[in-house]
């Protein structure tokens, strides 16, 4: 499960509950990639945050997470995670008990994108009559047309 929190650290982190145990990741300082993707459907407009540990080179544990503009808190996670020069991973184990953080450099220009894409996903959203917006319907036709590509994932938002 991979889902957006506000914290007293005064930033946005992504918080992960892993069904695998993270401690190793922590002591082999595993790397980690992310991407923010768009796309822009009939009844909403769908932000992903795409996240892959590199723990298994060739099978990473993939995670996901969506955003809806549409929802001022999730607008409001996604809109400070693009002003923010780290992004933290807050790992959690099957137990929910607190293993680890890893912070990802967040830098000028992926916040820049990301404030773009917000952008853009949030004129999109104002196109849509209010009575056919549907995140749910929109989340369901990006899974299919973007499928992950391991088989090693944990699926959360």
């Amino acid at each position: 499960m991979v889902s957006a929190r506000d914290t007293a650290r005064g930033m946005t982190v992504m918080i992960v509950v892993s069904p695998v145990d993270p401690r190793t990741w922590h002591q082999q300082r595993v790397p980690v990639r992310y991407q923010f993707q768009l796309a822009l459907y009939p009844t909403a407009p769908v932000v992903r945050l795409y996240v892959e540990v590199l723990d298994q080179p060739d099978t990473p544990l993939c995670m996901e997470t969506f955003f809806n503009v549409g929802a001022p808190d999730q607008l409001r996670d996604l809109q400070a995670l693009a002003t923010q020069g780290v992004i933290d991973l807050d790992f959690y184990d099957a137990a929910c008990e607190y293993v680890f953080t890893k912070r990802l450099r967040h830098g000028k220009l992926q916040r820049k994108q990301l404030g773009q894409l917000i952008s853009q996903a949030l004129r999109h959203h104002e196109t849509i009559p209010e009575s056919q917006r549907d995140f749910d319907e929109a989340k369901l036709q990006f899974d299919r047309d973007y499928p992950f590509a391991s088989d090693y994932e944990i699926r959360g938002g």
